[in-house]
């Protein structure tokens, strides 16, 4: 499938998903992230402020979880140097 660029599509960094449920065939996942704020001199506060949701087919979530899979399962993977490089 071809996919068309949207260059004014949001970016949103999240600390992490604080919640998940699944209503009609749908994942509703809600993200957070967490910030401060500095009431006073030397005062500071920090909470999670939910910044987004998303709703995804289960079909969706299911794809995406094997997607994120294959991620780490690479990530986890020893590294091997490439040909000719040297070790420290």
């Amino acid at each position: 499938m071809a996919y068309v660029e949207n260059i004014y599509a949001p970016e949103v960094f999240v600390s992490g998903a604080v919640g998940i449920n699944r209503r009609d065939g749908n994942a509703h996942i809600t993200f957070a992230t967490r910030r401060s704020s500095y009431p006073s001199a030397g005062v500071v506060e920090s909470a999670d402020v939910v910044s987004l949701r998303v709703i995804l087919p289960l079909a969706a979530l299911r794809q995406m979880v094997a997607e994120l899979t294959a991620v780490l399962e690479e990530e986890e993977r020893p590294q091997t140097p490439p040909p000719g490089a040297q070790s420290h």
